[in-house]
């Protein structure tokens, strides 16, 4: 995978040092799936580094596909939930509901997820599941749908389903049979995706987001900006 790297400043050298010979401030760290280098080269302190470290954590809290808990865990997990209990109560998802045909749906949610799934939700009458979302979330699920209307689709971030059967971080992955991969298709499609304000709705239950295509680009636009904001003249972000 191609590694990120941004600059604060076009002349940016890995050789220099800070202001009066002092030794440039560096992490290297691990979160997102990615290993990542912060260095300042030029303002800053080590408190804003350690603020840096403090953010890639909360990026992996919020955009991670894989760790159970993120909020985009959380989000995938109640809609393949919603899917489930509409199979099993034979109820039609995606279509107008009655108060009471919502609050049944809603109710058999609750069952069955997870305590540690926190996220607040609601069945619409028009028989939409309607999730609740941070801002910076909502941000990014924002622009990776920008680049799916500038691409035409061939950006999709609800390619969720095609990734998560197919196992990258396995030890012996297997690549997944044509069955599986037809079955998973018909839920790819970022048209099916309505985010208003902070709600964030499907048309098809069973669908899901994965933003691997776009976070790092994301993060390292959001750690450059806090770092200009803090003072720093030149940095170093590295995203592996």
């Amino acid at each position: 995978m191609m590694a990120l790297v941004l600059s604060l400043w076009v002349g940016l050298f890995m050789g220099c040092s800070r202001a009066g010979g002092e030794e440039n401030l560096t992490t290297t760290g691990f979160a997102f799936d990615t290993t990542y280098t912060i260095t300042l080269y030029e303002g800053g302190s080590r408190e804003v580094l350690d603020s840096c470290i403090k953010k890639c954590s909360e990026y992996e809290r919020i955009f991670s596909r894989t760790l159970e808990g993120s909020e985009l865990y959380q989000v995938n997990e109640l809609e393949q939930i919603y899917g489930q209990v509409c199979q099993n109560m034979d109820a039609a998802c995606g279509v107008p509901y009655t108060g009471k045909e919502a609050k049944a749906v809603c109710d058999a949610i609750a069952e069955r997820k997870p305590e540690n799934n926190t996220l607040p939700y609601q069945i619409e009458e028009d028989g939409r599941m309607v999730i609740s979302v941070s801002d910076m979330l909502r941000d990014i699920i924002k622009k990776g749908l920008e680049y799916g209307e500038i691409s035409g689709g061939s950006f999709d971030i609800t390619v969720e389903p095609l990734t998560s059967i197919w196992n990258f971080k396995e030890e012996d992955p297997v690549i997944p049979d044509k069955e599986e991969v037809k079955a998973a298709l018909p839920f790819i499609d970022y048209r099916k995706v309505s985010l208003e304000g902070n709600q964030l709705s499907f048309q098809q239950p069973g669908m899901g987001i994965d933003l691997g295509g776009i976070a790092k680009g994301f993060i390292a636009d959001d750690l450059k900006s806090y770092l200009a904001g803090q003072g720093v003249r030149r940095a170093f972000i590295y995203l592996s």
